[in-house]
């Protein structure tokens, strides 16, 4: 069974940690479930909660570190990746990974041994029913393929080539490194699985759309220096598809 390694930062999420816990721990029978929980120096009782089910669930494991921002968390969680580690994927402390996610792209991986990354879609949603953490019968919502690293699983070997977030980067830094991952030229696959709920909330950073902006033509235009430099480096055509969202309101609390 793959040994799959699941890097989760927290700052300050005590409301939405254990939602997203439980969606990965709904999968452990789908393989050998490894997960990193960083906390990134955390000033709510996000941390108890994750000590709470790391006491009854040993596949979870938490690292803490003073606030640094989410570049840095991924990157130490990258530093603890275990040795046997076959397979990487990020979740972030808000959002709740969906039933059979794993399972779904791993057999990808199973299919065509010579991909080094599997990418689908996400589910941009403003209410999960925190019991069976689907989305709620009132909820707004939208599948689309936008950027998140969380919608990507990486072979352990490709992590290794891509090398670390950019921790220069305020916000992006996503953007960059899945640009990075394409770039390598190994063979991927782009795939229908829907990944994750997003979840659209008052907290969320990427509600401030002009950073967004911003920082997204930045990953953009360091990728293009990179590709005009290696004309073998190559992004897919239609990585990015949000036509769903152009007629959803999504009503945030």
């Amino acid at each position: 069974m793959s040994k799959v390694s699941v890097i989760l930062p927290l700052y300050n999420r005590a409301a939405f940690i254990d939602a997203a816990l439980r969606s990965l721990l709904a999968q452990q029978a789908d393989c050998d479930l490894d997960i990193i929980v960083v906390d990134d120096g955390s000033t709510d009782e996000g941390p108890d909660i994750v000590r709470d089910l790391a006491g009854r669930h040993p596949c979870i494991r938490m690292v803490r570190t003073e606030n640094q921002g989410v570049s840095r968390a991924r990157n130490v969680g990258l530093r603890q990746l275990p040795p046997d580690c076959d397979f990487v994927t990020f979740l972030d402390s808000d959002d709740v990974s969906t039933a059979g996610r794993l399972a779904a792209d791993l057999a990808e991986f199973d299919a065509a041994p010579e991909i080094g990354l599997t990418y689908g879609q996400m589910t941009m949603i403003d209410r999960i029913d925190p019991e069976t953490l689907m989305p709620a019968t009132d909820a707004n919502s939208a599948i689309i393929r936008s950027i998140h690293v969380g919608a990507g699983i990486f072979r352990k070997s490709l992590v290794d080539r891509i090398g670390f977030f950019d921790e220069t980067l305020p916000q992006g830094e996503d953007t960059d490194f899945l640009l990075r991952a394409f770039e390598t030229g190994g063979p991927y696959r782009l795939t229908d699985t829907n990944t994750l709920y997003y979840r659209q909330h008052a907290g969320n950073m990427t509600r401030d759309k002009q950073a967004v902006i911003k920082f997204l033509i930045h990953a953009l235009r360091r990728s293009i220096i990179r590709r005009r430099g290696n004309p073998d480096a190559r992004i897919p055509e239609h990585l990015f598809n949000m036509q769903a969202l152009k007629n959803v309101h999504f009503e945030v609390e």
